[in-house]
């Protein structure tokens, strides 16, 4: 069955103009910069920048938040930045993180968690733990994705409780860096897209059967996986000037 216009010529070209111009900022507000809020939980707390007076560039000036308060353990967080930024949090608890690519975090000497077991978090930039006195410890509870590095280059430890994510390199040379795939059940996994670097004193441990998968080059210093951990290395691997041991290898070049 045929079916009419029964518009005159030029209100169908009209009609037809406005249907694609309505398609088309459909298509902006799910895949354009507010593509993230769609993956963050309802009533999450949103960083707005300068625009209520804060000063676009701190975590802990109240007025970058839609609340106008700091977010703390019973929220969500979600950042969207079409500029670069970089946020330290100042003695966080939240219940996630969702970030842009173009935001990145450094950790420094103050605790943060991540405290929500369903609700993954996804920092889209790089992570830096650079602790001073080893005391900015960085603990999350849900799956985790980096979209850049983490680099650890001080002290403190991150805890991936159920696992991360990481799309770019890890590299810890920290005196006191330690990098924890801790699961209470089951076991915690870490899948590297990029290279796995370590020098001086460090270990990758996991509580029962967790797994480290490197899909880049893999060089291993001083330091020691617990045992029971799998690892996996699809890549290039070096060890040098190693003296701890290593557990279970499922696959080594």
């Amino acid at each position: 069955m045929r079916i009419r216009s029964f518009l005159p010529g030029k209100r169908r070209i009209a009609a037809a103009a406005l249907i694609v111009s309505s398609i088309a900022s459909a298509f902006l507000l799910v895949s354009g910069p507010d593509a993230l809020a769609a993956d963050c939980p309802s009533g999450a707390v949103k960083w707005i920048g300068a625009t209520a007076g804060g000063d676009g560039t701190t975590w802990g000036d109240s007025r970058n938040w839609s609340t106008q308060l700091l977010p703390g353990p019973a929220d969500h967080v979600c950042i969207e930045s079409s500029d670069e930024l970089t946020l330290t949090p100042t003695g966080a608890s939240v219940q996630s993180i969702n970030a842009d690519p173009t935001v990145s975090f450094i950790f420094g000497d103050d605790a943060v968690s991540i405290t929500d077991t369903d609700q993954p978090s996804v920092i889209g930039g790089d992570v830096t733990m650079d602790s001073l006195f080893g005391t900015g410890d960085l603990t999350v509870a849900a799956p985790a994705t980096i979209g850049g590095s983490l680099a650890m280059v001080g002290g403190g430890d991150a805890t991936f409780t159920d696992g991360v994510d990481v799309a770019g390199e890890i590299s810890i040379t920290g005196s006191n860096a330690l990098l924890y795939l801790d699961a209470p059940s089951t076991a915690g996994s870490l899948v590297l897209d990029g290279a796995f670097h370590t020098s001086g004193v460090r270990r990758t441990t996991d509580a029962t059967a967790g797994s480290l998968v490197v899909s880049g080059p893999f060089t291993w210093g001083t330091g020691r996986f617990e045992a029971g951990i799998q690892v996996t290395v699809n890549g290039t691997s070096t060890r040098h000037n190693g003296t701890g041991g290593l557990g279970q290898v499922i696959s080594w070049p």
